[in-house]
């Protein structure tokens, strides 16, 4: 009786690949709980992580070659400054083959000692790492929303992001963070050390993040979906009545 997309794209994407009716998809986002994920001060946050490194980039998701990782450490190891470290949280140090593959590149490219593999962290830690980190990068080949950068931008804490799929629809760029369409390492690096040398725009980038957030919570979501079923009940009792 009715579809739910997660984002604009993911809709195009439903009738393009898999002949879905256009009528019968509703684009519902899902939202981020802003009691969990919300700002907090820098310092402390970096404290509580016993980080002292001035600049913090981080990365969040499942390890894997569609979430861009590579691009990501590429990116990382051109970057400038030199008092600089990356934090990756997800997937198990310990025995992910995929983690042992990019420290070995890390290794390559000399920056190994400045990357930190974090492994997975229950949920109510994650907003700790956002508050302390000075940027999120999302440098996924796709994603069909991208919850990840929504819960970076309730914490206050700018994305740069690649263009695809549902994080164009979260990430606004020149003003909560950057949309890359490349997937060129040099232009991921340019951005984020945009980023990280001007204070004043990260913090408006912050401030926007922070309110663009706030709209995108849960209980929007709830609003929607019941909408959604209200319609179809409605719609299931007039044919019922004709019957």
């Amino acid at each position: 009786d009715a579809i739910i997309g997660m984002s604009h794209y993911e809709k195009n994407d439903l009738v393009k690949l898999y002949g879905a009716s256009l009528e019968k998809i509703s684009v519902i986002q899902p939202g981020v709980d802003l009691n969990l994920f919300k700002p907090m001060d820098k310092k402390f946050a970096k404290q509580y992580l016993a980080i002292d490194t001035a600049n913090i980039i981080l990365f969040v998701g499942r390890i894997e070659i569609l979430k861009g990782i590579d691009i990501l450490i590429e990116a990382f190891a051109s970057l400038p400054n030199p008092s600089k470290k990356l934090l990756i949280v997800g997937g198990n140090p310990a025995k992910d083959n995929q983690i042992t593959r990019l420290k070995k590149k890390a290794e390559k490219l000399g920056v190994v000692n400045q990357i930190d593999f974090i492994g997975t962290i229950s949920q109510d830690k994650l907003p700790t790492y956002y508050n302390a980190a000075d940027l999120t990068v999302v440098p996924s080949y796709y994603e069909s929303f991208g919850l990840v950068a929504l819960e970076s931008m309730a914490c206050g804490t700018p994305v740069v992001a690649s263009k695809v799929g549902g994080l164009q629809d979260i990430v606004k760029h020149n003003k909560t963070g950057y949309l890359i369409p490349s997937r060129s390492p040099d232009s991921f690096a340019h951005h984020i050390n945009k980023l990280l040398e001007n204070q004043s725009l990260q913090n408006s980038m912050a401030t926007e993040a922070i309110f663009d957030a706030e709209r995108m919570g849960w209980d929007k979501t709830v609003r929607n979906l019941l909408k959604l079923y209200e319609s179809l009940l409605f719609a299931l009792t007039n044919r019922m009545a004709i019957k």
